[in-house]
């Protein structure tokens, strides 16, 4: 089998092949638990050549991507939105669409070699270029639609969501007087196995490996199977919005160990805990999205007190407006 291809895989996916455990011990994942994680995630390991056609076609998919599924826009900060486009296109004036309810909101007129390229990739005889457009929306926070149109033409070249998100989180001063009363929900990115086998979206799911929990107290293998990052990028996010929407009703949540929306430890089965590997989520992405639904619902976020969380995670928490309960 090709090391460099897996240890590709690994790095892509977000793999983490060591790491430090909740009492201090470096654990290094071993070649066989990384190629089931894989696998759980759909590749085929045991077969070289197999590999490779899903690695170049996973690579294919990414850059005739035209839209990304999802994009998003954070109040306050300097954004870009992301488009790959063959180099046929790179001197054609393009309309840009942002609609809600099938109403358009606002239209952006460029020319794609006007932007800044990031990249470039060749896919079947075909070089495709990566711009980076630079955006200020002057529109309400939300959800909207992205369209990328050739003028006069009306079938969109590619299409996604947009995702509009506040600088925080809601705050309200009386409820969070008693914040402490807020019911614990982590592990909002995975379900039980019975659950996913049963669920119509059951291929976001990897149920070949099961969500671990490790901590100086603790350490067990949950009946939890976990959603598989891509997937849920490619469903623009919604499986974990539709998750942080329900679970607001009460005026206040609490999303229990925030660090479960970092990285969730994946372990195969047949494995113990401490065999498993860390797999990487959009953290940043969740944390947006998480202000967005705590804004549009009128709920107050909190999490769990955690003295071995990163200082600059600590601080970001706090500057968002998320609170902090002990568990």
């Amino acid at each position: 089998m090709n090391a460099s291809l897996i240890e590709h895989l690994v790095q892509a996916r977000g793999i983490e092949s060591q790491y430090i455990d909740a009492s201090g011990q470096e654990q290094i994942v071993s070649p066989e638990a990384i190629k089931q994680i894989l696998t759980a995630m759909g590749y085929p390991v045991n077969d070289q050549d197999a590999l490779i056609g899903v690695v170049e076609q996973e690579t294919e998919t990414a850059w005739f991507t035209i839209v990304e599924p999802a994009s998003i826009v954070r109040q306050g900060q300097n954004n870009v939105l992301h488009f790959k486009l063959p180099i046929d296109f790179a001197n054609d004036e393009l309309d840009l669409t942002i609609s809600k309810d099938n109403q358009i909101c606002k239209k952006i007129k460029f020319v794609p070699i006007d932007q800044e390229l990031l990249g470039h990739f060749e896919v079947r005889d075909m070089e495709i270029q990566h711009y980076a457009l630079p955006v200020e929306l002057d529109l309400p926070i939300g959800y909207y639609q992205l369209a990328l149109f050739e003028p006069g033409i009306a079938e969109p070249l590619g299409s996604g969501t947009l995702i509009i998100t506040p600088e925080s989180c809601y705050k309200h001063p009386v409820l969070e007087q008693s914040i402490d009363t807020a019911v614990n929900h982590s592990f909002m990115l995975a379900t039980t196995k019975s659950n996913a086998v049963a669920n119509i979206n059951k291929d976001l799911y990897c149920t070949d490996v099961r969500i671990g929990q490790s901590s100086n107290e603790l350490e067990s293998a949950l009946d939890l199977v976990p959603m598989d990052p891509i997937k849920l990028y490619q469903q623009a996010y919604q499986p974990i919005i539709d998750a942080f929407r329900s679970r607001m009703s009460n005026g206040a949540v609490n999303i229990g160990d925030i660090m479960a929306l970092l990285k969730l430890l994946w372990v195969p089965k047949g494995k113990a805990v401490n065999e498993g590997a860390y797999v990487y989520y959009p953290f940043d992405d969740f944390l947006a999205i998480l202000t967005l639904e705590s804004q549009l619902n009128q709920t107050v976020i909190v999490r769990n007190e955690s003295t071995d969380m990163p200082e600059d995670i600590a601080e970001y928490l706090q500057f968002i407006g998320m609170q902090v309960v002990n568990p």
